[in-house]
């Protein structure tokens, strides 16, 4: 497991440095549970992240395969070491606290077990608290006001109103893999189309210009 998680965290390095060198918009990084088996090993991931460009993290509660949920005191160990790694780096990483409660499905009362959760997150240092999954804009603003931080949301169907959700004081906005997906999914549209003799897919948009296109990879 130890060689996997540096393994895991090698790649994800590189990956980083690669992203972070291509733009200038600020990078953060989607840590899962920070691919490290003791904290020692998880402030190392921060330090060299920092180091490839990174100034913000996600950080996920429950176990591989979402099999459970790390204590709080656990998670909050780990919010702790991520905040100790960022300040001995001279970097105010960002801290985005993941919660799995309502993604698990599993847990009673897991309104009340989000926020203990969040609140112990934002004592531990957490800049953000990400309850994924939840899709009620009262639920959503129900947790804003009792964790009394900024909020991450996941964008999905039934909490699709952007202005709404602005109102009522969401900070983050996540798309999750959806964003690729649309490109994807339009990709198999048109080549599904050709591979029935029909082009209408392919000509049914206007294409961003070559110019376009051609800063992109220069840049």
């Amino acid at each position: 497991m130890v060689l996997k998680c540096i393994i895991m965290a090698n790649h994800l390095l590189k990956v980083v440095n690669q992203i972070a060198t291509a733009v200038s918009l600020p990078v953060t990084v989607d840590m899962e549970r920070g691919f490290a088996e003791s904290i020692v090993q998880l402030k190392e991931n921060i330090h060299q992240l920092i180091e490839n460009g990174a100034i913000g993290i996600n950080i996920e509660d429950s176990h591989p395969g979402h099999q459970g949920l790390f204590t709080i005191e656990e998670q909050c160990r780990k919010i702790e070491g991520i905040r100790e790694a960022g300040i001995q780096s001279g970097v105010p990483i960002i801290i985005n606290a993941r919660t799995d409660v309502f993604l698990q499905k599993t847990h009673e009362n897991a309104m009340a077990k989000a926020i203990e959760r969040g609140r112990a997150f934002k004592s531990a240092g957490a800049d953000c608290f990400y309850p994924i999954v939840l899709n009620s804009y009262e639920e959503i603003s129900h947790i804003i006001s009792e964790v009394e931080m900024p909020v991450n949301v996941l964008l999905s169907k039934p909490v699709s109103d952007l202005e709404r959700l602005e109102k009522i004081g969401v900070a983050r906005l996540s798309l999750g893999p959806n964003l690729l997906n649309h490109a994807l999914t339009t990709m198999k549209l048109v080549v599904d189309g050709l591979l029935h003799n029909d082009a209408t897919a392919f000509f049914s948009r206007e294409l961003l210009p070559r110019e376009f296109l051609n800063n992109l990879v220069e840049n």
